[in-house]
């Protein structure tokens, strides 16, 4: 049983940029709580349906490496 969260940030950066796990930390770390800050990054395209929400199942299913259920 997991008693943490391993929080992972997925981003899509734009053209020719190219953020860093530290980058990230630095701009959240004056927003959030130190206890939210991500531990691991992600650089990759998020899906979405077609009206442009987030498929929440889809992303959280490639980043932890399961495969999706249909």
């Amino acid at each position: 049983m997991c008693w943490f969260w391993h929080i992972v940030a997925v981003v899509t950066p734009r053209e020719g940029a190219a953020p860093t796990l530290e980058d990230l930390r630095a701009f959240c770390a004056s927003r959030i709580a130190d206890f939210k800050l991500p531990h691991d990054l992600v650089l990759a395209a998020v899906p979405r349906n077609p009206s442009g929400k987030i498929l929440k199942h889809q992303l959280r299913a490639a980043v932890v490496g399961e495969p999706v259920a249909s």
